[in-house]
């Protein structure tokens, strides 16, 4: 039997909670998402992400269909070529990409700060900031009770804690940053690596990748004024190195000095690029890190239409609650 009354309390604005809650909404359940960040304002670490065809169909179901066309808007070009090179840039060979196939089901690339900001675009109603869960209880009427470091409090019929889960841990250390594509890097390396995907798989275990970035800001302006306005033309890149304890606490300047070093037998243009990467974009991290939003926007599609059968009598909360941590263990 349909329930007449549903409420879910998602734990979490991060890309999974927040697709959820966008799908609810347009499913016609009542959500609230309660995030412990103040003000919204903290963005994800990286350069880019990677979205699968399963992520984006997964925003073009949850999301607004305005916020999916900013979504679109606010991605990188399609990539149009993958080229291979070793580290002195010698190259092996290149693949031209095709077309993608259409707007949702195709593979697409965009700054985690700019994605952030989409997902918060349309969620001022349902999303309150401030809000650091410290523990929750099971009512006697199966209802759930969230409380919060200020001493306040929610019931609804479901909680769901929501955070990015990498999709396979990764030992390996990862270094990034970009370089905004002026005319100097475009002359500074061979033409196909302003136009695509790059790698390099050097001696040792090293490897480098770089992805052309490049944006339609028109469009996305057009749409909505504000949102992904960091995002630039540039060339992100990544080292990935088989020790990556040596780089856990290395920021900025340090860790672009120690990449350098790491690798002195590679073109003195890689190089050159590193020391033109601003070190306010560098970053460290695992290769895991990317899959995981993607990852959570998988999650969140199908925990959707969990909850809307739930709602609509298809199963009850307890087998709900059971499905789900059978699935996350």
């Amino acid at each position: 039997m349909a329930r007449s009354s549903f409420h879910v309390l998602v734990i979490g604005a991060d890309a999974g909670g927040l697709c959820l809650a966008h799908g609810l909404v347009k499913a016609g359940i009542d959500v609230t998402v309660y995030e412990q960040d103040p003000a919204g304002i903290v963005f994800p670490q990286g350069f880019r992400v990677g979205l699968s065809a399963g992520g984006s169909r997964a925003l073009y179901e949850c999301l607004p269909p305005e916020s999916f066309d900013l979504f679109t808007a606010s991605c990188a070009a399609p990539l149009r070529l993958g080229s291979r090179w070793t580290e002195s840039l010698h190259k092996l060979g290149s693949t031209a990409f095709p077309e993608p196939p259409d707007p949702v089901g195709g593979e697409k690339a965009v700054s985690p700060g700019t994605l952030r900001q989409v997902l918060l675009a349309d969620a001022g109603e349902f999303v309150r900031f401030g809000q650091r869960l410290t523990h929750h209880e099971r009512d006697r009427d199966g209802s759930v009770t969230a409380y919060f470091a200020d001493g306040t409090s929610a019931t609804g019929d479901v909680l769901v804690p929501f955070r990015v889960r990498p999709e396979h841990p990764s030992h390996t250390g990862t270094v990034g940053g970009r370089v905004p594509l002026t005319a100097e890097v475009r002359q500074l390396l061979p033409a196909e690596m302003s136009k695509g995907v790059s790698m390099i798989f050097a001696p040792g275990g090293y490897f480098f990748l770089s992805h052309a970035m490049e944006f339609d800001a028109e469009r996305r302006r057009a749409l909505r004024p504000g949102v992904g306005e960091q995002d630039v033309d540039h060339l992100a890149w990544t080292v990935t190195v088989p020790d990556g304890e040596r780089l856990r606490d290395l920021r900025g300047e340090e860790l672009l000095t120690t990449i350098r070093s790491l690798t002195p037998a590679w073109s003195p243009k890689l190089h050159k690029l590193f020391g033109l990467t601003d070190p306010a974009t560098c970053f460290t991290g695992t290769s895991a890190q990317e899959t995981g939003v993607d990852t959570a926007l998988r999650d969140a599609r199908i925990l959707r239409a969990r909850l809307v059968a739930a709602r609509d009598g298809g199963f009850t909360l307890q087998e709900l609650e059971t499905r789900e941590c059978a699935q996350r263990r």
